[in-house]
């Protein structure tokens, strides 16, 4: 241990680079205070770190509250998120960039020290992905799986966990590890490594943001939403920390997790604003054939019922948590509503943009 510490504090003497973190905030004033006080936490140098908080309209007193615990307050037009966080990339000074959600708080307080120590120990590399997810004590269950799989369809396209513990062995599974160092674990560039679901915009993953604005070509939003492809295309190594997990407080009730359901769902179908450009419809171009493929085989493998039964089963005892048995429900239910507003589509129906809350209809329209 007290090695551990006179490393650190070597390095911390050292000159440090200034880190930019984005927190996309709309009413965001009950999760707000951990997200930024775990920052503020941080034994990185605060004077070599800025945040952002890219709001989009809140009428709560987020915009107070962000200003209050020093960050700078940007205006979002829309209440989309993406938006909020490709303003953040255009308004970010920093060389590093790290995105998290406003329900998003991290862990260990040496987080941001350990990223910067891997990417001068290894310069390829231009981005670290954190360690995963973990449910916060006392957090309603399903907010465990939304933290390990996002949503049913997510996890029939990828099977690929977010949850700490789970996080970093899938990516081992799939990557050519070439490195290990003391925070984390490296993987080279490759062409399979565009099967993974890594995104630099969220779960505390930091870029190297220098090296994306002299060599990436960032246009619009939806851009910066496929950056982990755009970078393995540039030949850049990529990094998952060891021990930078994230509490998420992504959902409290099931109302709230079908509601995000829903609105993924009519993002992809109805291709609102380019919106789902940003999300699976267009991972799509960057992603191989065989994923392309495998998308029409989610309503068969829902409405068999069996498959995601033995599907819940698994998590269930590998988890050892009988939540995962109401998988097969939700991927029925996912799958119902696919078909639903494919067909309104179908008949014209063009539905307004709506936050995850399906309350705040998004500016702009």
């Amino acid at each position: 241990m007290e090695k551990k510490q006179t490393d650190m504090e070597s390095f911390m003497r050292a000159g440090m680079p200034l880190i930019t973190v984005v927190i996309a905030t709309f009413n965001s004033t009950k999760l707000l205070p951990m997200v930024i006080g775990a920052l503020r936490k941080q034994t990185y140098p605060q004077e070599c770190l800025e945040i952002l908080a890219v709001d989009g309209g809140s009428s709560d007193g987020t915009r107070q509250m962000a200003e209050s615990m020093g960050c700078r307050v940007i205006d979002n037009p829309l209440t989309e998120p993406v938006h909020a966080k490709y303003l953040g990339f255009q308004a970010a000074r920093g060389k590093y960039l790290m995105y998290l959600d406003h329900d998003e708080e991290v862990v260990n307080p040496d987080a941001l020290a350990e990223i910067i120590a891997t990417f001068r120990q290894f310069p390829d590399v231009r981005t670290v992905d954190s360690s995963g997810y973990i449910n916060p004590e006392g957090y309603p269950l399903v907010n465990e799986y939304i933290n390990e799989f996002g949503e049913p369809f997510s996890f029939f396209m990828y099977r690929q966990s977010r949850g700490m513990g789970f996080h970093l062995p899938a990516v081992v599974r799939q990557a050519r590890m070439t490195a290990e160092g003391p925070h984390a674990i490296i993987f080279a560039p490759a062409p399979s490594n565009n099967r993974l679901f890594i995104e630099n915009l969220a779960a505390g993953v930091v870029t190297d943001i220098d090296f994306v604005k002299n060599q990436v070509a960032i246009e619009k939003a939806q851009d910066l939403c496929h950056l982990f492809f755009l970078l393995n295309e540039k030949g850049a190594s990529f990094a998952v920390a060891k021990n930078n997990p994230l509490r998420h407080y992504s959902g409290d009730t099931w109302a709230k997790f079908l509601a995000k359901i829903r609105w993924r769902i009519k993002n992809n179908i109805f291709h609102l604003d380019g919106v789902g450009a940003a999300g699976f419809t267009g991972r799509q171009s960057f992603q191989p054939t065989s994923l392309s493929i495998r998308k029409f085989l989610f309503l068969p493998y829902a409405f068999t019922l069996i498959f995601p039964l033995v599907d819940g089963v698994w998590l269930s005892f590998s988890r050892r948590q009988a939540l995962y048995m109401a998988h097969p429900l939700l991927t029925l239910y996912t799958a119902w509503k696919i078909c639903h507003y494919m067909v309104l589509k179908m008949v014209g129906y063009h539905p307004e943009m709506m936050s995850y809350d399906e309350k705040s209809v998004i500016k702009g329209k």
